[in-house]
């Protein structure tokens, strides 16, 4: 299984996603990046960039590097 590279992983940004890390815990929720002008009022979620995070439910900040698989689980509304 070949890692995501920065591109395909965008391409979900928006995207209700399962993420499985270098850990092999998966995560699911709506895939976001550091920096969106929509999270603006949270410095941690602005400013670090570089990082991406899901939304409902909030996980951790991570990096591309730590993402062993993607997939979609529903399209943006």
């Amino acid at each position: 299984m070949t890692r995501p590279t920065k591109k395909q992983l965008e391409k979900y940004l928006g995207k209700i996603v399962k993420i499985t890390i270098f850990t092999n815990e998966v995560i699911c929720g709506e895939l976001h990046q550091t920096g969106e002008e929509q999270f603006k009022n949270n410095p941690s979620l602005y400013y670090r960039m570089g990082y991406y995070f899901l939304i409902n439910p909030q996980s951790f900040l991570f990096r591309i590097s730590h993402v062993k698989k993607v997939e979609v689980i529903e399209d943006e509304k």
